[in-house]
């Protein structure tokens, strides 16, 4: 029989759960600080934004969109309450609907942006012109976005008016040419005037801000600023104006500064005519919007992450539950097998290889955000020499590994699946910085900051700390890059080639373990990150695998009610409880559950209950057991981690909690602790 723990190994049990509560609890800050500055995005957008469900409801209004139209989604429940209010007018209206509706009968790409422009009546009668731009979610939700644009339209009319009669008016009064380039001077979009021929007679002071160009450089010219990749869409814009007369709204394109930076522009243009009425050239209005261009970029790919996200945890849970069955049969084979027989071995691997699998599902709900960091002391060297081992077959081999590594490093407190992804990351950025080939070191040392290191680096503390280097003789960065190389979605790398969410995840992951990232980086001179994590106070070897023994874990007589809606783990885990002598009732859904537990003849001594069925679910399905057998004791088995929800359940209600896929030694440990408590009468409720 195993020894019982001494008084002074339970205060040290004791405290190092209240360490984790306390790291976890960071954890959730963190998350939800993430999450809150994701809202602010959206709250503090420069322009109005709502979302539509594909029921054609709204969904969300930002505080800009009241500001411009006065309108809240008390007002504005549906879509077709929107048309009637906003276009009183009915057959401006069905005009309105018609285009909208000609746009959801053609193809609609997701992710493709739909632009229109609209008179909008606001709700204290205001008429305001509105640049709509729609994008379609894979969800079937729409994202749409309003821009006020009546100020600029109505310069535009000014600017139209004044240019059609430009040259007649010059002539006949110096007044004419004033208003003119008063109207360039006052003018906040970059204005530019061309002839027929596409060369520059005039531009705005905002025109030479925005793009560098004076006019004695471009007068009589045509400007270089019109990309290779644009120049066919911008030919037949141009040609359409001056053939046909019709203006040109809100184009979106792109246009390259005199110094080399492109920019996301919209252009609105128009043609004007000399004395005699014939076309003369074509006056184009041009405004930056890199600046919306990029959050509306980060909008798309903070939906796309979360979708993401939500796909990965449901994939790891249902995998999660496949696990427990393979890894479940598996252990009870090896219980009645030989050691000795070539079959034991066999299953031995399959049940390594259930739980690679479990790591990696792990490693999914890590990036879904359902699983915390599990703690506990590790050995930094080991993991390195881990994830090297793994670097080696995935990275090219014209990259040199190298490592120096302190042999008397202290221990730290961290997830080693989370210092993994740290490595990882950081050895993936690494390589695509040397495709030429290079060196990839990984160093470690025990170093202590002190008050001057930390009053220079804000963000480190004092203390003893393990300090990891990741290193490589890569292209570098500059300074623009370094800037804002840890901003989630920031990336150097083509698009669809890069999340830019690598170096964020590395700094979010440092930083819930109490860390402090820093780094060095030259053009042409590699790149060098500095990690370091608090050393734990008292050292010693990180604990091995515990070694389990079939004879050492009890078994009993009891009633053990079983809730879940997988049938091959249901009975996995009857034929598990029936081996160790207990009584299983099986019940594949929550329904199910209730309806046995009422009618029991006999009492159920223990649930044991999955908490994501379809149905009524595990959430309602534990509240209404409660409620039938207030003292009766829950066991949640579940492949996410007790969150904040799940621990309020443990702390008020249920016996405890146990993660998919678990290993049978610790199902039935933990079985016969509840049971044992429950006859000792009431006391304080476990967790784990």
């Amino acid at each position: 029989m195993a020894e019982k723990p001494t008084y002074n190994e339970l205060e040290r049990r004791v405290r190092a759960l209240e360490k984790e509560a306390l790291e976890r609890e960071k954890a959730e800050r963190a998350l939800e600080e993430s999450e809150e500055r994701f809202r602010s995005l959206v709250e503090d957008a420069p322009f109005a934004m709502s979302i539509m469900r594909p029921d054609r409801t709204f969904e969300y209004f930002n505080p800009k969109f009241i500001e411009i139209f006065g309108y809240t989604l008390d007002d504005l429940p549906t879509k077709d309450v929107w048309f009637q209010k906003a276009y009183p007018d009915e057959a401006y209206r069905k005009e309105v609907v018609a285009v909208w509706t000609r746009d959801s009968i053609e193809e609609f790409r997701i992710g493709e942006v739909k632009p229109r422009i609209f008179t909008v009546t606001c709700k204290d009668g205001e008429e305001k012109t509105i640049h709509f731009r729609a994008v379609l979610q894979k969800d079937g939700r729409q994202f749409i976005t309003y821009e006020d644009i009546t100020a600029r339209a109505r310069m535009e009319e000014a600017l139209r008016q004044s240019e059609e009669g430009y040259k007649s008016l010059y002539r006949e009064s110096k007044r004419a040419g004033e208003l003119h380039r008063s109207l360039l001077n006052s003018s906040a979009d970059a204005v530019v005037i061309y002839d027929l021929e596409g060369k520059a007679q005039d531009i705005s002071p905002a025109f030479t801000e925005l793009f560098g160009w004076t006019m004695e450089e471009i007068a009589g010219k045509r400007i270089p600023f019109v990309p290779d990749s644009e120049r066919e869409a911008t030919m037949s814009v141009i040609q359409d104006i001056v053939e046909s007369g019709r203006p040109c709204r809100n184009f979106e394109t792109k246009r390259t500064t005199r110094d080399g930076r492109v920019l996301h522009v919209s252009i609105s243009a128009s043609r004007y005519l000399d004395d005699e009425g014939s076309p003369a050239g074509m006056l184009s209005m041009l405004r930056d919007i890199s600046e919306r261009k990029r959050l509306e970029a980060q909008l798309l790919q903070a939906h796309k992450m979360e979708a993401i996200g939500t796909l990965a945890g449901g994939i790891s849970h249902d995998f999660n539950n496949i696990l427990q069955v393979i890894s479940g049969y598996t252990q009870i084979l090896l219980m009645s097998s030989d050691p000795t027989h070539s079959d034991h071995a066999k299953l031995e691997a399959i049940d390594r290889a259930a739980q690679r699998g479990s790591d990696l599902t792990k490693r999914m709900l890590i990036f879904s955000r359902k699983v915390e960091a599990e703690l506990r002391p590790v050995d930094l060297n080991q993991t390195i020499l881990q994830v090297a081992r793994l670097l080696e077959r995935t990275i090219p081999r014209m990259i040199r590994i190298e490592m120096d590594l302190a042999r008397d490093l202290n221990v730290i407190n961290a997830d080693p699946l989370q210092l993994e992804q740290i490595m990882m990351n950081l050895g993936v950025n690494a390589r695509d910085a040397m495709p030429e080939g290079g060196v990839l070191t990984f160093k470690t040392a025990n170093r202590v900051l002190g008050e001057a290191y930390c009053r220079a680096h804000v963000g480190a503390r004092e203390g003893d700390h393990v300090e990891l280097v990741v290193s490589d003789t890569g292209q570098g960065m500059g300074e623009e890059v370094q800037e804002h190389i840890f901003e989630p979605f920031f990336t150097t790398k083509e698009t669809g080639k890069g999340t830019g969410l690598g170096l964020a995840m590395v700094y979010g992951i440092v930083k819930n373990h109490g860390g402090y990232v820093t780094f060095n980086s030259l053009p042409g001179h590699g790149t060098a990150f500095q990690i370091f994590f608090p050393a734990l106070k008292t050292y010693g070897e990180a604990p091995g695998v515990e070694l389990r023994k079939v004879e050492d874990i009890p078994g009993g007589r009891e009633r053990v009610l079983v809730v879940d809606d997988e049938k091959p783990l249901l009975e996995m885990l009857e034929e598990l409880l029936i081996r160790f002598g207990y009584d299983p009732v099986l019940a594949e859904s929550g329904e199910r559950a209730i309806e046995i537990l009422s009618s029991a003849k006999e009492k159920i001594d223990l649930v044991i209950l999955d908490l994501s069925m379809p149905g009524m679910g595990g959430y309602r399905c534990l509240q209404e057991m409660i409620r039938i057998d207030p003292g009766l004791k829950v066991l949640i088995a579940s492949g996410y981690s007790a969150n904040r929800r799940v621990r309020d359940l443990l702390r008020s209600r249920a016996a405890g909690f146990i993660a998919k896929p678990y290993h049978y030694h610790d199902m039935l440990k933990k079985i016969r602790e509840f049971l044992d408590e429950k006859r000792q009468g009431p006391g304080k409720e476990a967790e784990s």
